[in-house]
């Protein structure tokens, strides 16, 4: 086998005051970061940064960040698209937390704050401020529809489709889904379903 080079740097902050001075502002209200920097086609550099004061920092947040870091692996050429990264990664969270996640979901749909999801896989850099609770809710359960519809490697040989053909055709070419009408429907009954915290 083939050693991991770089490796990828682990760092436990003790508080959230080092891990703010390290991160920046706003990282005060996340538990842990992944850092991955590219370089003609490969990664340069993986790092995590947690916070050991954050409650499920270990069960949660190391999972969650550890996921970002492996995907990056596939994606040296063109980034992961945001909903896929955080999607998948939020997949690897106890199923608590992604109750959590559903419940919050729940909300924004009985708000009809949700997003179109054709507008959520073309989005480049993540959400608004206004739509994270839409973007991040969505993001889970699409990658968890789309898991349940099909393998782990049609979920990422659409994300990679997608950004080569446009996802209107790697829709149909993987999941042999001719419309987002059609998938939307599918996706909202999942989303109003248990069956995110059931997947394997």
């Amino acid at each position: 086998s083939t050693s991991w080079q770089p490796r990828c740097e682990v760092v436990v902050h003790a508080t959230v005051g080092t891990y703010c001075r390290t991160l920046g502002s706003g990282s005060e209200r996340t538990s842990g970061c992944s850092t991955v920097r590219l370089d003609k086609g490969r990664v340069a550099e993986r790092r995590i940064d947690l916070r050991s004061d954050a409650e499920g920092w270990l069960s949660e947040s190391l999972p969650h960040e550890l996921t970002h870091i492996v995907l990056a692996d596939r994606f040296t050429e063109r980034r992961i698209p945001a909903w896929a990264d955080e999607g998948i990664a939020m997949l690897a969270e106890s199923p608590d937390k992604l109750q959590r996640r559903l419940n919050e979901l729940r909300g924004v749909v009985a708000a009809g704050r949700t997003l179109g999801l054709r507008q959520l896989v073309s989005l480049e850099n993540g959400p608004t401020s206004e739509s994270r609770a839409a973007f991040y809710g969505q993001s889970v359960t699409l990658a968890g529809l789309l898991l349940e519809r099909g393998t782990p490697q049609q979920l990422i040989q659409f994300v990679e489709a997608g950004q080569l053909d446009g996802h209107d055709i790697a829709l149909r070419d993987v999941y042999g889904v001719e419309s987002w009408s059609t998938l939307e429907s599918e996706w909202r009954s999942f989303a109003a379903s248990q069956r995110l915290r059931k997947l394997p």
